[in-house]
Order: C-alpha cells, then structure tokens, then sequence
C-alpha cells in the first residue's frame, strides 16, 4: 500500500524591513551652455568640487588642482613667489605647442585667470577635454578650457566660516658648498692632474683650516649667508553666506602671503629685498528674486596683490648662479673697514642681494556680472531669458628703489 507523507516546515524570522529609492544623481557639471546633470553629459568632462581645493595648503590655485583633474599637466617653472604658477603652465593632455599653447579659463561665465582666484570661494572646477565639449569654443578652445563657478549664496541661516593657515616651505634638495680648505686642496689636485703645480702652499691650506685670518683666508659659506632654511608661508580667509526666499547673498574676504628664501635685509637700510607675494582677495555674489519670474544676479570680486624681489638689475636666477660660484675663499663678505668684499673679475652675492635695490610690483584686478533672468514657463516649462553684462579690469604698478 502506498503512502503520501506531507511535512510541514514553519519558519520564523525576526528583523526589519528597509524601503530604498532610487535617487538620480544630482551632481551638477558645468559646460560651455550652462550646467548639466551628471548624467546627462555625454562629452569628457573632469570636475573638482571646490571643498577638495580646501584641503590643500598651496596659496595658488594652480598648485592646489595639480593631480585632481584628469588630463591636466601643470607646469611649475620655478619657485619664486608669484611666478611658481602662471596661466601659460596649464596644459590638457600634455603640452602640444612650445608657442602657443594656453588654456581658456572662464569665471562665471567670463575670460579670466585663475591667478585672481583663492580656493576659499571656488564652488566647482570643470575641465573640458574633448570635441563635444570645446566645440563652442572654436579654435580658441583647442588647448582646452577650466569653467569655474563661484560660491553663491544658499537659503538658511547666516553661516560665518573662518579659516587660518600657517606653515613653512623647504627645499626638497640643494647642493652644500664646500669648505674653503676642502675648495683649495681639491683645485691643488685638479692642477696636479693637468700637469700643472698645485696653486695653494702648505701654508694657505693650515690658513684656510684653523681660520685665523678671515679676511686674508676667507672661509664664506655663500648659501649660509644669502638663504635661510625656511620660508613663511599664511592665509587666512572669512565667508559669509546665507539668504531667504528673497535674496540670497555670499561675501569673502581672504589674504594671504608668502615669501622667498632670501635672507635679503640691509641692517643698515632696514629694507627688505627678498622675494615675496602678498594678497587680498574679496568677493560678493547676491542673488535677488525681484519679482515673480523675474530674477537678477550680481558678481562682484577682484584681488590686491603685492609683489617683490631683489632689484638693481639683479635677478633670482643670478643670485643663484653668482651664489654657487663663488668660491668660498674669493674673499669675505666685508672688508675690515665695514665696506663689501670683491675682486676684479667677481661681485658679492650678498651685497647684489642686499644692497643693490628692491623691486616692488602691484597689481589689481576686478570683475563685475550682472545678469537679469525672466521665466517663461507661462508659454513652456523650463523657458527662461537672461542676459549678462560684465566689466573686468587689470592694472599693474611698478616701483623699483636702486641703492647707492
């Protein structure tokens, strides 16, 4: 006889429930016609959020972007304050013409540098790359282009944010000069395997090492005497931002400063002639709904800068040159008299740096938009009209004091 058996298995569970949504990505990018969705851009486009730029410590923003936006080559030509970073140093995908090859920057929808700029008030950074993408901008957009938008104000509570930053520069190598007796015995050896008779007695080389005579037997470290360790570097910056139904508005203020390894102070003048940047950065962004549909836009900022170096005709690069080339028992910084220490064929790397001048340069740039938008969503949804006017202006002021 056959037999059905049923089994009968109860389960019991005990947990919670989670109910998720999908959510589309709210990213927005910025492109040459405005901004789009994430999603939606189908062209190469690198973004930055501004909050990245932040974490760095670097006072240019040429600096601060270097390795955060792909396909963007920066090159740094040198160290000097100011000069570390210039517009003709960005490059998309490499550099591709030793004449020509700089990038479109647009702030806000206009031409303008990111050397006006301090991190503190750049809400996004775009990088557009390919075809698509710079097709609007003609041949002019060939290099590439960086769309910056500012920050703006959001609805909410007044919020007030302060940030300060201090901190030092090194050199991550350079080369330590010799001694005086070290100099004379390798030039001895030198001569030896030439043929020729060594150039320093006995006697000089025991007068280089005990140095008992350091104004017949100079013994001048010219590195020591010119540069210090370390450069100062701070900034410092104040944000206020908020805004209703009505006016939203965000404000900055930001100054900043560094300077340059020179040592670079006459005592006798009380003048600096080190190399160095000093800068103040403001801006204003209001946004007012003035009527029902109608709507209008005000960006306002600019930047102060203060810039100086060694001057009398002396240049960085110089100094440098004439400072590794010096031998070390040329002869001493000073004569017993007080006056500097030279000889026919060589000049005094700490009297060119200290005593020949100082050259200042200030400079001043400002942009002002306006823009007013009117909805027309009463004929389709989504249709607006706008229109921009923009006033921007760069001066430069230079001063140089050449001493006696």
């Amino acid at each position: 006889m056959n037999k059905r058996i049923y089994t009968l298995i109860a389960v019991a569970f005990v947990g919670t429930a989670s109910t998720f949504a999908a959510e589309p990505d709210s990213t927005m990018v910025n492109i040459a016609y405005g901004s789009e969705p994430e999603w939606r851009v189908t062209s190469s486009v690198a973004t930055l959020d501004g909050d990245e730029l932040l974490r760095t410590t670097s006072p240019s923003v040429g600096n601060a972007i270097a390795g955060k936006l792909p396909g963007l080559t920066l090159f740094q030509w040198g160290g000097q304050p100011r000069y570390d970073f210039g517009i003709s140093s960005l490059a998309m995908r490499g550099k591709t013409s030793y004449t020509s090859g700089n990038m479109l920057v647009f702030v806000d929808g206009f031409e303008s540098s990111l050397d006006n700029l301090t991190a503190a008030e750049i809400e996004s950074i775009s990088l557009l790359k390919d075809a698509s993408a710079l097709a609007l901008y003609g041949a002019r957009g060939a290099n590439g282009v960086i769309l910056v938008t500012t920050r703006r104000g959001i609805e909410g509570k007044p919020a007030i944010k302060v940030r300060l930053q201090t901190g030092i520069q090194t050199m991550i190598s350079s080369a330590d000069p010799v001694d005086s007796y070290t100099y004379a015995t390798l030039y001895n050896q030198a001569c030896v395997n030439d043929g020729l008779a060594p150039e320093y007695s006995e006697y000089v080389l025991e007068a280089y090492k005990d140095g008992t005579d350091p104004y017949l037997y100079p013994n001048v470290n010219w590195k020591k005497e010119m540069l210090r360790p370390v450069a100062p570097l701070s900034s410092a910056d104040v944000t206020f931002r908020g805004g209703n139904k009505i006016v939203k508005y965000f404000a900055l203020l930001s100054a900043a400063g560094t300077s340059g390894y020179f040592k670079g102070t006459d005592p006798k003048k009380n003048e600096s002639s080190n190399a160095g940047y000093n800068t103040v950065n403001f801006r204003s962004n209001i946004d007012l709904n003035l009527a029902r549909g109608l709507s209008a836009a005000f960006t306002f900022g600019g930047r102060i800068g203060i810039m100086s170096f060694p001057g009398g005709g002396v240049t960085t690069s110089g100094l440098f040159k004439s400072m590794y080339s010096t031998p070390p028992n040329a002869f001493p910084v000073h004569n017993p008299d007080g006056s500097w220490g030279g000889n026919s064929t060589q000049t005094n790397p700490v009297g060119d740096l200290t005593a020949k001048g100082a050259y200042k340069e200030n400079n001043r740039s400002m942009q002002l938009v306006f823009t007013p938008r009117y909805d027309l969503d009463f004929i389709t949804d989504g249709l607006s009209v706008s229109a921009s006017v923009a006033y921007g202006s760069q001066m430069a002021e230079t001063s140089e004091k050449k001493r006696d």
